[in-house]
Protein backbone atom coordinates (compact mmCIF):
# COMPACT_ATOMS: atom_id res chain seq x y z
CA UNK A 1 0.00 0.00 0.00
CA UNK A 2 2.92 2.60 0.71
CA UNK A 3 4.05 1.86 -2.85
CA UNK A 4 0.67 2.81 -3.92
CA UNK A 5 -0.10 5.84 -2.15
CA UNK A 6 3.54 7.74 -3.26
CA UNK A 7 2.27 7.02 -6.92
CA UNK A 8 -0.75 7.87 -6.73
CA UNK A 9 0.38 11.26 -4.62
CA UNK A 10 2.87 11.39 -7.58
CA UNK A 11 0.25 11.04 -10.42
CA UNK A 12 -2.25 13.86 -8.45
CA UNK A 13 0.48 15.83 -8.49
CA UNK A 14 1.70 15.94 -12.36
CA UNK A 15 -2.17 15.95 -13.24
CA UNK A 16 -2.75 18.90 -11.08
CA UNK A 17 0.49 20.48 -12.80
CA UNK A 18 -0.68 19.88 -16.26
CA UNK A 19 -3.74 21.02 -15.86
CA UNK A 20 -3.01 24.37 -14.35
CA UNK A 21 -0.74 25.07 -17.06
CA UNK A 22 -3.80 24.26 -19.87
CA UNK A 23 -6.04 26.55 -17.96
CA UNK A 24 -3.44 29.28 -18.41
CA UNK A 25 -2.60 28.13 -21.82
CA UNK A 26 -6.79 28.45 -22.89
CA UNK A 27 -6.76 32.06 -21.05
CA UNK A 28 -3.71 33.03 -23.06
CA UNK A 29 -5.11 31.43 -26.40
CA UNK A 30 -6.21 33.88 -28.82
CA UNK A 31 -9.08 32.79 -30.90
CA UNK A 32 -8.27 32.32 -34.94
CA UNK A 33 -9.68 35.74 -36.87
CA UNK A 34 -12.95 34.55 -39.73
CA UNK A 35 -11.62 34.89 -43.42
CA UNK A 36 -12.99 38.11 -44.51
CA UNK A 37 -16.77 37.63 -46.61
CA UNK A 38 -15.86 35.42 -50.18
CA UNK A 39 -17.24 38.89 -52.00
CA UNK A 40 -13.85 40.19 -51.11
CA UNK A 41 -11.81 37.65 -52.65
CA UNK A 42 -9.45 38.63 -55.18
CA UNK A 43 -9.81 34.61 -56.37
CA UNK A 44 -12.81 32.57 -56.08
CA UNK A 45 -11.86 29.44 -57.70
CA UNK A 46 -13.93 26.47 -58.26
CA UNK A 47 -13.85 23.56 -55.48
CA UNK A 48 -14.73 20.25 -56.28
CA UNK A 49 -16.03 18.65 -53.50
CA UNK A 50 -15.23 14.85 -53.61
CA UNK A 51 -16.77 11.73 -51.39
CA UNK A 52 -18.02 8.24 -51.62
CA UNK A 53 -21.05 6.67 -49.81
CA UNK A 54 -21.22 2.59 -50.18
CA UNK A 55 -24.55 1.71 -48.04
CA UNK A 56 -24.55 5.38 -46.63
CA UNK A 57 -28.13 6.03 -47.33
CA UNK A 58 -28.86 7.29 -44.00
CA UNK A 59 -26.09 10.13 -43.99
CA UNK A 60 -26.41 11.12 -47.92
CA UNK A 61 -29.39 13.27 -47.02
CA UNK A 62 -27.52 15.40 -44.70
CA UNK A 63 -24.29 15.92 -46.73
CA UNK A 64 -26.01 16.94 -49.61
CA UNK A 65 -28.31 19.43 -48.28
CA UNK A 66 -25.03 20.94 -46.32
CA UNK A 67 -23.48 21.16 -49.48
CA UNK A 68 -26.41 23.02 -51.21
CA UNK A 69 -26.00 25.18 -48.34
CA UNK A 70 -22.78 26.48 -49.08
CA UNK A 71 -22.52 30.00 -49.80
CA UNK A 72 -19.27 29.89 -51.46
CA UNK A 73 -20.86 30.05 -55.26
CA UNK A 74 -17.92 28.30 -57.56
CA UNK A 75 -18.34 24.76 -56.21
CA UNK A 76 -19.56 21.54 -57.33
CA UNK A 77 -20.00 17.76 -55.35
CA UNK A 78 -18.80 14.97 -56.96
CA UNK A 79 -20.64 12.29 -54.71
CA UNK A 80 -19.97 8.36 -55.84
CA UNK A 81 -22.95 6.13 -54.21
CA UNK A 82 -23.84 2.81 -54.16
CA UNK A 83 -24.54 -0.38 -51.84
CA UNK A 84 -27.21 -2.13 -51.20
CA UNK A 85 -29.44 0.25 -49.30
CA UNK A 86 -30.60 2.29 -52.72
CA UNK A 87 -27.80 4.72 -51.50
CA UNK A 88 -27.08 5.88 -55.17
CA UNK A 89 -30.95 5.77 -56.06
CA UNK A 90 -31.17 8.24 -53.04
CA UNK A 91 -28.82 11.09 -53.82
CA UNK A 92 -29.66 10.70 -57.78
CA UNK A 93 -32.91 11.52 -56.60
CA UNK A 94 -32.21 14.58 -54.54
CA UNK A 95 -29.57 16.00 -56.36
CA UNK A 96 -29.74 19.36 -57.60
CA UNK A 97 -27.38 22.16 -59.72
CA UNK A 98 -24.13 21.43 -58.51
CA UNK A 99 -24.20 18.15 -57.91
CA UNK A 100 -22.91 15.05 -59.84
CA UNK A 101 -23.57 11.23 -58.95
CA UNK A 102 -21.73 8.34 -60.16
CA UNK A 103 -22.76 5.09 -59.42
CA UNK A 104 -19.98 3.42 -57.68
CA UNK A 105 -20.15 -0.87 -58.70
CA UNK A 106 -19.24 -3.39 -55.61
CA UNK A 107 -15.89 -4.13 -54.80
CA UNK A 108 -14.88 -0.91 -56.59
CA UNK A 109 -13.60 0.40 -53.08
CA UNK A 110 -12.65 4.09 -51.61
CA UNK A 111 -9.86 4.57 -53.33
CA UNK A 112 -11.17 3.45 -57.06
CA UNK A 113 -14.10 5.44 -56.60
CA UNK A 114 -12.28 8.47 -55.22
CA UNK A 115 -10.43 8.01 -58.39
CA UNK A 116 -13.41 8.03 -60.51
CA UNK A 117 -14.88 11.21 -59.01
CA UNK A 118 -11.30 13.20 -59.57
CA UNK A 119 -11.63 12.31 -63.21
CA UNK A 120 -15.06 14.03 -63.24
CA UNK A 121 -14.34 17.31 -61.22
CA UNK A 122 -13.47 20.29 -62.67
CA UNK A 123 -12.40 22.63 -59.46
CA UNK A 124 -9.11 24.25 -59.55
CA UNK A 125 -9.29 22.88 -55.56
CA UNK A 126 -10.40 19.63 -54.70
CA UNK A 127 -11.85 19.52 -51.04
CA UNK A 128 -11.72 15.90 -49.32
CA UNK A 129 -14.58 14.74 -47.38
CA UNK A 130 -16.65 11.68 -46.35
CA UNK A 131 -20.57 10.68 -46.76
CA UNK A 132 -21.05 11.02 -42.81
CA UNK A 133 -20.05 14.20 -42.84
CA UNK A 134 -21.87 17.76 -42.66
CA UNK A 135 -20.56 20.99 -44.33
CA UNK A 136 -21.12 24.63 -43.28
CA UNK A 137 -19.90 28.11 -44.88
CA UNK A 138 -17.80 29.24 -41.73
CA UNK A 139 -15.51 26.14 -41.43
CA UNK A 140 -15.11 25.68 -45.12
CA UNK A 141 -13.96 29.11 -46.37
CA UNK A 142 -11.72 28.95 -43.04
CA UNK A 143 -10.18 26.07 -44.79
CA UNK A 144 -9.94 27.31 -48.46
CA UNK A 145 -8.78 30.81 -47.93
CA UNK A 146 -5.06 30.65 -46.50
CA UNK A 147 -4.64 28.04 -48.95
CA UNK A 148 -6.13 30.47 -51.66
CA UNK A 149 -3.66 33.16 -50.26
CA UNK A 150 -0.31 31.18 -50.15
CA UNK A 151 1.93 29.20 -52.59
CA UNK A 152 0.77 25.99 -50.71
CA UNK A 153 -0.46 22.72 -51.89
CA UNK A 154 -2.90 21.78 -49.61
CA UNK A 155 -4.21 22.44 -46.18
CA UNK A 156 -6.04 20.53 -42.99
CA UNK A 157 -8.76 21.42 -40.89
CA UNK A 158 -10.06 18.57 -38.33
CA UNK A 159 -13.73 17.41 -37.28
CA UNK A 160 -16.21 17.16 -34.21
CA UNK A 161 -18.89 15.07 -33.41
CA UNK A 162 -21.85 15.58 -35.17
CA UNK A 163 -24.82 17.76 -33.23
CA UNK A 164 -26.69 14.42 -32.12
CA UNK A 165 -23.30 12.73 -30.79
CA UNK A 166 -21.83 16.06 -28.94
CA UNK A 167 -23.48 14.81 -25.59
CA UNK A 168 -22.17 11.20 -25.73
CA UNK A 169 -19.81 11.21 -23.33
CA UNK A 170 -18.17 8.05 -24.89
CA UNK A 171 -18.09 9.47 -28.19
CA UNK A 172 -16.65 12.85 -26.49
CA UNK A 173 -13.80 10.68 -24.71
CA UNK A 174 -13.01 9.84 -28.15
CA UNK A 175 -12.84 13.14 -29.62
CA UNK A 176 -11.19 14.90 -27.16
CA UNK A 177 -7.80 13.57 -27.00
CA UNK A 178 -7.07 14.19 -30.76
CA UNK A 179 -8.97 17.97 -30.33
CA UNK A 180 -6.49 18.56 -27.05
CA UNK A 181 -3.49 17.69 -29.42
CA UNK A 182 -4.55 19.69 -32.30
CA UNK A 183 -5.15 22.85 -30.52
CA UNK A 184 -1.79 22.96 -28.15
CA UNK A 185 0.49 22.29 -31.52
CA UNK A 186 0.81 25.67 -32.30
CA UNK A 187 2.94 24.66 -35.70
CA UNK A 188 1.99 26.32 -39.02
CA UNK A 189 2.67 23.41 -41.12
CA UNK A 190 1.00 19.79 -40.12
CA UNK A 191 2.19 16.22 -40.95
CA UNK A 192 -0.84 14.98 -41.71
CA UNK A 193 -4.11 15.41 -43.49
CA UNK A 194 -8.04 15.11 -42.01
CA UNK A 195 -9.22 12.91 -44.94
CA UNK A 196 -12.96 14.44 -44.34
CA UNK A 197 -11.48 18.18 -43.77
CA UNK A 198 -8.82 18.59 -46.48
CA UNK A 199 -8.44 20.96 -49.24
CA UNK A 200 -5.44 19.95 -52.15
CA UNK A 201 -4.70 21.85 -55.58
CA UNK A 202 -5.56 19.72 -58.49
CA UNK A 203 -1.95 19.34 -59.52
CA UNK A 204 -0.26 18.78 -56.75
CA UNK A 205 -2.96 15.79 -56.15
CA UNK A 206 -2.84 14.54 -59.00
CA UNK A 207 0.45 14.21 -59.26
CA UNK A 208 0.67 12.47 -55.46
CA UNK A 209 -2.19 10.34 -56.49
CA UNK A 210 -0.43 8.44 -59.62
CA UNK A 211 -1.22 5.18 -58.02
CA UNK A 212 -4.14 5.66 -55.53
CA UNK A 213 -6.25 2.97 -57.32
CA UNK A 214 -3.88 0.64 -55.58
CA UNK A 215 -3.92 2.15 -52.05
CA UNK A 216 -6.42 -0.37 -49.87
CA UNK A 217 -6.40 1.83 -47.14
CA UNK A 218 -5.31 5.08 -45.63
CA UNK A 219 -6.03 7.10 -48.36
CA UNK A 220 -5.41 10.34 -46.43
CA UNK A 221 -2.07 9.28 -44.83
CA UNK A 222 -0.67 7.98 -48.27
CA UNK A 223 -2.18 11.09 -49.83
CA UNK A 224 0.04 13.74 -47.07
CA UNK A 225 3.53 11.17 -47.47
CA UNK A 226 2.94 11.33 -51.57
CA UNK A 227 2.68 15.23 -51.21
CA UNK A 228 5.52 15.62 -48.83
CA UNK A 229 7.41 13.24 -50.58
CA UNK A 230 7.13 15.95 -53.88
CA UNK A 231 8.28 18.98 -51.52
CA UNK A 232 5.14 20.21 -50.64
CA UNK A 233 3.99 21.43 -46.92
CA UNK A 234 0.26 21.05 -45.36
CA UNK A 235 -1.15 24.23 -43.56
CA UNK A 236 -2.35 23.52 -40.85
CA UNK A 237 -6.01 25.00 -40.14
CA UNK A 238 -7.11 23.82 -36.38
CA UNK A 239 -10.21 26.63 -36.66
CA UNK A 240 -11.55 24.73 -39.21
CA UNK A 241 -13.61 21.58 -37.98
CA UNK A 242 -16.61 19.53 -40.14
CA UNK A 243 -18.95 17.65 -37.97
CA UNK A 244 -18.71 13.91 -38.56
CA UNK A 245 -19.84 10.73 -37.23
CA UNK A 246 -17.94 8.76 -34.84
CA UNK A 247 -18.33 5.52 -33.47
CA UNK A 248 -21.43 4.85 -31.43
CA UNK A 249 -20.15 1.24 -29.47
CA UNK A 250 -16.44 -0.08 -28.16
CA UNK A 251 -16.46 -2.83 -31.48
CA UNK A 252 -16.75 -0.03 -34.10
CA UNK A 253 -13.87 2.31 -32.31
CA UNK A 254 -12.14 -0.44 -31.92
CA UNK A 255 -11.40 -1.29 -35.60
CA UNK A 256 -11.15 2.27 -36.32
CA UNK A 257 -8.34 2.64 -34.08
CA UNK A 258 -6.84 -0.54 -35.30
CA UNK A 259 -7.04 0.59 -39.03
CA UNK A 260 -5.61 3.91 -38.05
CA UNK A 261 -2.66 2.48 -36.63
CA UNK A 262 -2.01 0.10 -38.88
CA UNK A 263 -2.19 2.10 -41.73
CA UNK A 264 0.82 4.26 -39.62
CA UNK A 265 2.94 1.13 -39.74
CA UNK A 266 1.85 -0.05 -43.36
CA UNK A 267 2.47 3.51 -45.16
CA UNK A 268 4.97 5.29 -42.26
CA UNK A 269 7.65 1.98 -42.91
CA UNK A 270 7.06 1.97 -46.80
CA UNK A 271 7.99 6.13 -46.87
CA UNK A 272 10.57 6.09 -44.30
CA UNK A 273 8.25 8.12 -41.58
CA UNK A 274 10.21 6.97 -38.66
CA UNK A 275 8.28 8.98 -36.15
CA UNK A 276 5.13 7.65 -36.94
CA UNK A 277 5.99 4.04 -36.78
CA UNK A 278 7.83 4.49 -33.58
CA UNK A 279 4.82 5.97 -32.34
CA UNK A 280 2.17 3.04 -33.87
CA UNK A 281 5.01 0.12 -32.46
CA UNK A 282 5.29 1.88 -29.11
CA UNK A 283 1.20 2.11 -28.76
CA UNK A 284 1.02 -1.61 -29.75
CA UNK A 285 3.96 -2.43 -27.16
CA UNK A 286 1.92 -0.38 -24.18
CA UNK A 287 -1.56 -1.81 -25.43
CA UNK A 288 -0.36 -5.23 -25.35
CA UNK A 289 1.22 -4.72 -21.62
CA UNK A 290 -1.57 -2.57 -20.45
CA UNK A 291 -4.28 -5.89 -21.17
CA UNK A 292 -1.35 -7.92 -20.01
CA UNK A 293 -0.96 -6.27 -17.03
CA UNK A 294 -3.67 -7.43 -14.24
CA UNK A 295 -1.60 -11.56 -14.64
CA UNK A 296 1.77 -9.30 -14.45
CA UNK A 297 1.71 -10.55 -10.27
CA UNK A 298 2.43 -14.07 -11.55
CA UNK A 299 5.85 -13.26 -12.64
CA UNK A 300 6.62 -9.61 -11.58
CA UNK A 301 5.24 -9.86 -8.07
CA UNK A 302 2.46 -7.22 -6.51
CA UNK A 303 4.60 -4.39 -7.87
CA UNK A 304 3.61 -4.88 -11.18
CA UNK A 305 -0.17 -4.30 -10.72
CA UNK A 306 0.66 -1.40 -8.66
CA UNK A 307 2.14 0.15 -11.57
CA UNK A 308 -0.27 -1.00 -13.73
CA UNK A 309 -2.94 0.51 -11.76
CA UNK A 310 -1.12 3.69 -11.44
CA UNK A 311 -0.80 3.65 -15.56
CA UNK A 312 -4.55 3.39 -15.82
CA UNK A 313 -5.27 5.78 -12.83
CA UNK A 314 -3.03 8.40 -14.87
CA UNK A 315 -4.84 7.99 -18.34
CA UNK A 316 -7.95 7.76 -17.21
CA UNK A 317 -7.13 11.27 -15.57
CA UNK A 318 -5.51 12.27 -18.86
CA UNK A 319 -8.86 11.73 -20.68
CA UNK A 320 -11.08 13.77 -18.08
CA UNK A 321 -8.14 16.18 -18.25
CA UNK A 322 -8.31 17.08 -22.13
CA UNK A 323 -11.78 16.62 -22.09
CA UNK A 324 -12.51 19.80 -19.56
CA UNK A 325 -9.61 21.74 -21.75
CA UNK A 326 -11.34 21.17 -24.82
CA UNK A 327 -14.59 22.34 -23.75
CA UNK A 328 -12.78 25.37 -22.35
CA UNK A 329 -11.57 26.02 -26.34
CA UNK A 330 -14.64 24.90 -27.71
CA UNK A 331 -17.08 26.93 -25.40
CA UNK A 332 -19.22 23.75 -24.52
CA UNK A 333 -20.73 22.88 -21.69
CA UNK A 334 -18.60 20.60 -19.20
CA UNK A 335 -19.44 17.10 -19.30
CA UNK A 336 -19.69 15.37 -16.43
CA UNK A 337 -17.00 12.70 -15.67
CA UNK A 338 -18.11 9.36 -16.91
CA UNK A 339 -16.93 5.82 -17.14
CA UNK A 340 -16.86 6.13 -20.65
CA UNK A 341 -13.42 7.18 -20.19
CA UNK A 342 -12.25 4.09 -18.88
CA UNK A 343 -14.22 2.21 -21.16
CA UNK A 344 -12.58 4.08 -24.44
CA UNK A 345 -9.39 3.87 -22.89
CA UNK A 346 -10.06 0.01 -23.12
CA UNK A 347 -10.86 -0.12 -26.49
CA UNK A 348 -7.47 1.89 -27.27
CA UNK A 349 -5.18 -1.25 -25.43
CA UNK A 350 -7.25 -3.60 -27.45
CA UNK A 351 -6.96 -1.55 -30.67
CA UNK A 352 -3.21 -1.11 -30.27
CA UNK A 353 -2.53 -4.67 -29.07
CA UNK A 354 -4.49 -6.11 -32.33
CA UNK A 355 -1.76 -4.54 -34.32
CA UNK A 356 0.55 -7.41 -33.46
CA UNK A 357 -1.79 -9.74 -34.92
CA UNK A 358 -3.32 -7.63 -37.73
CA UNK A 359 -0.36 -6.03 -39.34
CA UNK A 360 1.32 -9.86 -40.13
CA UNK A 361 -1.78 -10.96 -40.79
CA UNK A 362 -1.80 -11.73 -45.03
CA UNK A 363 -5.36 -10.87 -45.38
CA UNK A 364 -6.01 -7.88 -42.35
CA UNK A 365 -2.64 -5.80 -42.96
CA UNK A 366 -4.45 -4.07 -46.24
CA UNK A 367 -8.25 -4.53 -44.98
CA UNK A 368 -10.14 -1.38 -44.77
Amino acid sequence: MGLFAAGLSVVAMRQWYLWITDKRFVEERSEAPAPPPFVTWMHQPMVSVLATAWNEAENIPCLLHSFLELQYPPKELILSAGGEDGSYELAAGIAEEGVRVIRQLPGKGKQHALVDCLQEAEGEFIYLTDADCVLDSENFERLLYPLICSEEAAATGSSRPLKRQSKSPFVNYQWSPRRYVEVKNMATYGHGLMGRNCIVKRGPLEEAWAAIADVSTGTDYYLALRLKENGHRILRVTASTVESEYPDTLPKYVRQQTRWLRNLLLWGYRFGDWPEVRHALVSAAVGAAMLMGPFGSAFLGSSAVVVWLLILIYGVLSRIRYMDIVNAVEHRHHAPVSPAALFVMFGDFVAWARIWLDFWHPTRKNRW
